[in-house]
């Protein structure tokens, strides 16, 4: 089982922690009463679906012998604009794979 504790440190400031002492900070824009002193809460759904997702692209091209010298991913999120809360409303993820003769078929 995961566990996450998150603790309030003021205005809209939080620090995550995990079950091995990891921490993140997370805060709101100035615009929204933060001090934009971490990434934004809503933002770190977009990290954890790109850190889950490319560690799953790393292993099954390690298992396909190909020899990946980078993976990076980018997202984007399109927030709900008419109300709250403003959760996403589509995702996209874009892989790019680079490496010595990696093969399209395999990142495909």
């Amino acid at each position: 089982m995961n566990s996450a504790r998150i603790r309030w440190t003021g205005k809209r400031q939080f620090v995550g922690f995990d079950d091995a002492g990891h921490s993140v900070v997370m805060d709101a824009t100035p615009e929204y009463k933060g001090e934009g002193s971490g990434i934004r809460p809503i933002e770190m759904v977009l990290h954890g679906l790109a850190g889950c997702t490319g560690m799953d692209v790393v292993s099954v091209l390690e298992k396909k012998r190909q020899d990946i010298r980078g993976v990076e991913v980018l997202v984007k999120g399109v927030q709900r604009e008419d109300g709250y809360p403003r959760y996403y409303e589509s995702i996209e993820l874009e892989y790019v794979v680079t490496g010595f003769g990696v093969s399209a078929e395999a990142v495909k």
